[in-house]
């Protein structure tokens, strides 16, 4: 809580939370470059075993600077973000950068539900709880220019964001079953928008719904 940067992954650090808070700080958790890999095989990867799950990451009260990316993430595979609420509840001001919610570079993602119990069949035993992403001037950022990594964005509620999630030079991924919920928000960058995709090719971008001032959604 109240940190610049709350929690670092460096050298294949894990990181597992589960339930957890992570309040007011610029940046709560971030990645820096790692791959697992078989250790008899090097050529094989093998996936990070962090995890977030059930987790809230809030911002409620004004920085002099603005988060980094709540959520930040670089050349790492595999990391699953599940039933998770990023949150700026800082009063909307017009033109006001507003940070961003996940922020991923050259990485392979998972951001889905939460299902606290399964049955044999991988049947969810409860209800799910969707991952939500609110009131950040981006909710996710996806970049990378020469990955082949795929990150996964699923039943995922963007609420309120002046974007709701971009995607930069990147082929692979996907976003389906997701809700965009936009408001107008000012901004230099220009109008809101629901799902922003620039030089990207072969993604999946399917069942998703908008509701409210989009632009360019699919």
């Amino acid at each position: 809580e109240n940190a610049r940067h709350a929690a670092t992954s460096s050298n294949g650090g894990i990181i597992q939370a589960e339930n957890s808070n992570f309040i007011n700080n610029r940046r709560s958790i971030g990645f820096n470059e790692y791959q697992n890999f078989q250790p008899n095989n090097p050529a094989l990867k093998r996936n990070n075993i962090s995890y977030f799950k059930n987790c809230t990451f809030e911002v409620n009260k004004a920085y002099d600077l603005p988060t980094e990316g709540q959520a930040t993430f670089w050349k790492v595979e595999g990391i699953p973000i599940l039933g998770c609420k990023f949150v700026n509840t800082v009063p909307i001001t017009n033109g006001t950068y507003r940070g961003a919610g996940i922020r991923i570079v050259d990485s392979r993602l998972k951001v889905s539900y939460y299902c606290p119990a399964w049955d044999l069949s991988g049947n969810c035993l409860a209800p799910i709880a969707p991952s939500t992403i609110a009131q950040f001037n981006d909710g996710i950022i996806l970049q990378g220019a020469t990955t082949t990594n795929a990150s996964s964005i699923s039943n995922t509620f963007f609420d309120k964001n002046m974007n709701g999630a971009i995607a930069l030079g990147l082929s692979g991924f996907s976003f389906t079953d997701n809700t965009f919920s936009i408001q107008d928000i000012s901004s230099p960058n220009g109008p809101s928008c629901g799902l922003q995709l620039n030089g990207s090719y072969f993604f999946d971008v399917t069942n998703n719904h908008y509701s409210g001032l989009v632009y360019n959604t699919e």
